[in-house]
């Protein structure tokens, strides 16, 4: 572990951190990663669903006995969009000319031939379906079957003390390291979110990082903390201050786990040292273009397993949600590519973002250089 403030020197290198990955310079992808292209519940056997991840446009579905499907979404005749086509027992046909198109990308047939013709394959993508996501893969088939997904089981664990429920997808007009940024950076619940889930003591308490593979884990202790008044304060029963044991995982290029284990403060608490409880959030931070982006949310909690606490903590969330699109909106509307980078001026604060910034560098920067051999 090490403290920020130990690392504080480090990150004043303005020219340094304000150049690295995304702010300047073109806005490139690690596609050999795991990205997070839908919710399991948005693919459907009769239905086409286009999206756009990291540039490359793709239209998802089920066959019929329920696999998940990923092709491209521009038909190889003439680039006309499938998802605009037919979806009839796990084939696809293009409503431009007739063209059809099998899961695997084989055409199966071309109605003025009466025949297959395999030259007109179109790209499949490798899929995976687990923990609530379809992950779809874009870079070098090889190298798929040997890369894990970004591991997050702990979120959905002991079925009977946790609820897990999926929050949304929102798609948003701005860059995605913005919010990369902004969640690795939660001094600001302090004060974007200080009407939502924020707290005065946050954006002040130290911050310890350690390293993941691909990724960093953050904690906060935020202690002797207030929680009146506030949703999960009452729901949770909580009397007195209480004690904010704040973790994050970030694993790159697009995963976040956000989340608070809630005690009875050891320092002037009602009951010291007991549980209240803790809730996790899900953060799926994709690429759609440079300047726009996919974040997907869903959170879990092990108490309050209620319908109508369920809602009420969605919305909640949701609004926090809202508050942090608004930000990354509003940033990149400001944004200069021109600008000056040493005027992005840092603080001990900034490292864990920076940090990130520095990941997804390299994974850009390695795979530029396996293009080149």
């Amino acid at each position: 572990m090490e403290l920020l403030d130990a690392a504080s020197r480090a990150i004043e290198r303005n020219k340094e951190t304000a150049t690295m990955y995304p702010l300047n310079g073109p806005l490139e992808y690690p596609l050999n990663s795991w990205y997070v292209a839908a919710w399991s519940e948005e693919l459907k056997v009769d239905k086409l669903l286009p999206r756009t991840i990291a540039s490359v446009p793709i239209v998802l579905f089920r066959t019929e006995d329920g696999e998940a499907v990923a092709l491209d979404e521009r038909c190889p005749h003439r680039r006309y969009p499938l998802s605009k086509g037919s979806l009839e027992k796990g084939i696809v046909t293009c409503s431009y000319h007739g063209f059809s198109f099998d899961g695997k990308g084989r055409c199966v047939h071309v109605p003025s031939m009466g025949k297959p013709v395999t030259a007109q394959k179109t790209q499949a993508y490798r899929l995976r379906e687990r923990w609530n996501w379809v992950w779809v893969w874009l870079g070098d088939p090889q190298l798929a079957e040997s890369t894990p997904l970004p591991d997050h089981s702990y979120v959905y664990e002991n079925d009977s003390e946790w609820r897990f429920d999926a929050g949304g997808l929102v798609t948003l007009k701005a860059r995605h390291m913005l919010l990369h940024e902004n969640i690795l950076d939660l001094s600001h619940l302090t004060y974007l979110h200080k009407n939502t889930v924020g707290s005065p003591r946050i954006a002040s308490t130290k911050l310890r990082m350690s390293d993941l593979p691909n990724g960093v884990e953050l904690r906060r202790e935020v202690l002797s903390d207030s929680m009146d008044g506030t949703v999960l304060g009452e729901a949770m029963g909580i009397e007195g201050p209480v004690d904010r044991i704040m973790t994050q995982q970030f694993i790159a290029p697009c995963l976040h786990v956000t989340g608070p284990v809630i005690k009875s403060a050891a320092d002037g608490g009602a009951d010291p040292g007991r549980i209240f409880g803790s809730f996790r959030v899900i953060h799926g931070i994709v690429p759609e273009t440079p300047k726009t982006t996919h974040y997907f949310w869903g959170f879990s909690r092990n108490f309050r397993h209620d319908d109508g606490f369920t809602e009420l903590l969605r919305k909640t969330i949701r609004a926090a949600v809202d508050e942090d699109v608004d930000a990354a909106e509003a940033i990149e509307r400001l944004l200069d590519p021109d600008a000056d980078p040493d005027a992005d001026i840092n603080s001990p604060a900034d490292a864990a973002a920076i940090k990130g910034r520095r990941i997804m560098q390299i994974l850009v920067d390695s795979e530029a250089r396996s293009a080149d051999r």
